[in-house]
Order: structure tokens, then C-alpha cells, then sequence
């Protein structure tokens, strides 16, 4: 009898925590909730939409292309615009991205997309969340971001007949010195010959134009700025463009003075890369606000207010100032 009722409560228990559990993955609890969806848990209501990533490829190689889908379940009366996928996910780049048609599947709405990435990394591999914005019934907009997905990713098997750790040595090359080669490069190598004399016996009038020095970093920025500032984007409500413009300045400005590709990193990535540069912590906490407050303006679709956009506009100024040599001084009519 007692074994009986101690089945009973396991199984009540199981179906009453059980509802709890999913909901607390589905809205990536496990990768840290937003406090909107803490509360949902805690009132056990269902958020007015759910994204989910699921693999499609079953045994990703490093350098092929892995194919995942993102599965997007709303309630009716709910807008979800489609999700503004980046060029790169943490360490995957998206080499293509296909959004699906929205369809009504009984009491609800599904959408799914199907993304293509590839990776160079072998291991544990994280596609990191991904935020979908909506508008509720109630025309108050929000977002949702997903669980991470986390893949196995297997590195690139060895041919058939390698040796594990044991490099191929180089393939002679093969009719490389026949007769008819060595007969075709002497050919090329007396048409050279002739064009390159003929062209110096030419007369040429001398037209030589005096070389231009190249601007300083500091001084494209000042100019990039004071032209940014005077478009008024952020006075007539286009934060996109304006953020946009405003973290290429500060990019470019960065790749110039610490000789970092900062055009071609994510972020995080390019915060990574100037752990070695000579900026001051200050400066470094200046660019990383700046950086994802761009990121969250151009991906997640975040509306500041104009008196932020001026303020960032300050700091990309401060770290320009802050970060150029002393020796170099400030011509006048340059800055904002």
C-alpha cells in the first residue's frame, strides 16, 4: 500500500514540475532569463512567443556547412517580424540565411528558417541565442531571445593512407622541364623583354603628380564625425544608419591607430584583439559601450533616445581625442 502511494506522488509530481522545466528551457532560462520571462515562469503563463534552434546536419565537420532551423511558435495576434541574422554567430559565420513562410498550425503560428553556417573550430561549438522582437495584442513591443545550441563539431578526418601526425612530403612535379616548356618560357621571357624595352624608348612627356601624404587616423575620424553630426539622422528618427556610420568611424578610426582588423571581428572578438593595445581601461569600457549599443540599435532593432545618440557621439569623440598622440596637434576647424 505504501509503495503504491509513493508512486502516486512521484507521478503527480513529475506532471507538475514537468510543464515548469520545459518552459524554463524554451525561454532560455538555462542560458540566463530576461526578467520578463522569470516572471512568466513564476505566473506559469505562456510567453506570447517561443524560438528554438534545432541541427539539421547530424555530424557537423569543420569547414562544411552545417545546416540548423529555427523554429519561431507565436500567438495569434502577435506581429513577429523576421530576425536580422548577422554575418557571424559567436564562432560560425552565416553563409546563408532563408526565412520561412508563416503558417497557422491549429491554435497557433509557426515559422521556420533555415540557416547555413560553418565553423573552423573542432569541439564543443555554441551557436550563440538568438533574439526574436515582436509586438503583442496589446501593441507593446518586446523581444524573446532562445537557449544557445551547443554542437559537436568533428574535425576533418585524414585521407586514406595518411598516418595520424605524419605530414605528406611534396609530389615531384611532372614534364615540369620537357623540351617544349623550356622552349615556351624563352618565348615569354623575350616578349617581355620587348614590350618593356619598347615602352622606355618611348617619349614621354613628364606629368608626374607630387605625392599626397595620407591623412592621420585622428583626422578622418574628426571629419567623419562633424559630417555625421551634421546629417541630423538622429533627429529625424534613423538610429539605424546613424549607429551604423557612428560604429564604422570608430572601427576604421581603431584598425588605423592599433593596426587591427576591426572591420572583419565581431565584438566580443574585437575587444579580444585589443587586450594588448596601450588603452586605458577607461577607454576600453568607452568602446565596448558604444560597440553594443550599435549592436543592439542595428540587430535588435533597440530605439534610444536622441539624447543617447548624442552621447555616444561624445565618446566616440573622447576615445579619438583620448587615444591620439600628443606630439600631433589639432589643426584648426577640425573635431565637432
Amino acid at each position: 500500500m505504501l509503495n503504491k502511494i509513493a508512486v502516486i506522488l512521484l507521478l503527480g509530481l513529475g506532471l507538475y514540475a514537468g510543464p515548469a522545466w520545459a518552459l524554463r528551457m524554451e525561454v532560455g532560462e538555462a542560458g540566463g532569463a530576461t526578467p520578463a520571462a522569470r516572471s512568466m515562469i513564476a505566473a506559469k503563463r505562456q510567453p506570447p512567443l517561443t524560438v528554438s534552434l534545432h541541427p539539421v546536419t547530424r555530424q557537423p565537420r569543420v569547414g562544411e556547412p552545417v545546416v540548423i532551423e529555427v523554429k519561431v511558435l507565436s500567438q495569434p495576434g502577435v506581429e513577429v517580424p523576421p530576425i536580422e541574422y548577422p554575418k557571424e554567430l559567436g564562432d560560425w559565420e552565416v553563409l546563408a540565411a532563408k526565412a520561412g513562410e508563416r503558417r497557422r498550425v491549429e491554435d497557433h503560428f509557426t515559422r521556420v528558417d533555415r540557416l547555413t553556417l560553418r565553423t573552423f573550430v573542432a569541439g564543443e561549438v555554441e551557436v550563440p541565442r538568438l533574439v526574436q522582437p515582436y509586438r503583442g495584442p496589446d501593441h507593446r513591443p518586446g523581444e524573446f531571445r532562445s537557449a544557445p545550441l551547443t554542437l559537436k563539431v568533428d574535425p576533418v578526418p585524414p585521407q586514406s593512407g595518411d598516418q595520424p601526425g605524419r605530414i605528406r612530403g611534396l609530389k615531384s612535379p611532372r614534364g615540369m622541364f620537357s623540351p617544349w616548356w623550356v622552349a615556351a618560357l624563352a618565348l615569354l621571357l623575350a616578349a617581355a623583354v620587348g614590350v618593356v624595352w619598347w615602352l622606355r624608348s618611348r617619349k614621354r612627356p613628364e606629368t608626374s603628380l607630387p605625392s599626397q601624404p595620407a591623412l592621420l587616423p585622428e583626422v578622418v575620424a574628426r571629419e567623419r564625425l562633424a559630417a555625421l553630426r551634421a546629417s541630423n539622422h538622429w533627429v529625424e528618427g534613423r538610429f539605424k544608419t546613424y549607429y551604423s556610420e557612428l560604429s564604422d568611424i570608430l572601427r576604421r578610426y581603431l584598425e588605423s591607430r592599433f593596426q587591427v582588423t576591426a572591420l572583419d571581428l565581431t565584438t566580443p572578438e574585437l575587444m579580444r584583439a585589443l587586450k594588448k593595445s596601450r588603452l586605458k581601461l577607461t577607454e576600453k569600457n568607452l568602446i565596448r559601450e558604444i560597440l553594443d549599443q550599435s549592436d543592439m540599435v542595428k540587430f535588435a532593432k533597440f530605439q534610444p533616445q536622441e539624447k543617447d545618440a548624442q552621447t555616444d557621439w561624445a565618446k566616440v569623440s573622447q576615445v579619438v581625442e583620448s587615444t591620439t598622440p600628443s606630439a600631433q596637434p589639432v589643426a584648426a576647424g577640425e573635431g565637432a
